[in-house]
């Protein structure tokens, strides 16, 4: 049961991914709410699962799509309590530290950045992680070390438009 609703949860954020990559919003956003109602039972409901984290973090991931940045911090920080997997606290980190940085915590998004970056984060979360550092050590003021997260960041090459027009937006500030 818990399997398949992860499943579910990760056909529809797929959908969701796509949807956005098409420029549809509208279509998007209801499968963004179908993962983050799905992955929610399995969090809620069978916190003991081992399917739980990852329900977590694909949570996250469509509350930050969603641009509710409480409720992704809230269910990222939930992962050290359901795993001790490093991968997954690391990349619960990351998506926490997003959550921050939108929350204008810099400090906060700082740190737990920097924590998902000192793991082995995939390429397309540490080029992410990698941005938003980036832009949060550029608003605390140290253009510097913002630019070579930015030039980090601009190297995968796997990163959405959106992201780029982002990264381009935050270099040509530094």
């Amino acid at each position: 049961v818990y399997y398949n609703a992860v499943y579910d949860a990760e056909q529809a954020y797929d959908a969701a991914e796509e949807y956005r990559r098409e420029g549809r919003p509208v279509e998007a956003n209801t499968q963004y709410d179908s993962v983050i109602e799905k992955a929610g039972r399995v969090v809620v409901d069978h916190p003991d699962s081992k399917y739980a984290a990852g329900a977590a973090i694909l949570k996250a991931r469509a509350e930050l799509a969603r641009e509710r940045p409480e409720a992704a911090a809230a269910t990222a920080a939930r992962v050290g309590d359901l795993t001790r997997d490093p991968r997954l606290l690391g990349l619960a980190a990351g998506l926490e530290g997003i959550a921050r940085h939108r929350l204008g915590e810099i400090e906060a998004a700082d740190r737990l950045l920097t924590r998902a970056l000192e793991g082995d984060p995939a390429a397309e979360d540490k080029a992410l992680f990698a941005f938003h550092r980036g832009l949060a050590r550029l608003e605390a003021g140290r253009p510097g070390e913002a630019a070579a997260d930015l030039a980090a960041a601009g190297e995968e090459e796997r990163l959405g438009a959106e992201v780029r027009l982002d990264l381009a937006r935050g270099l040509s500030e530094v």
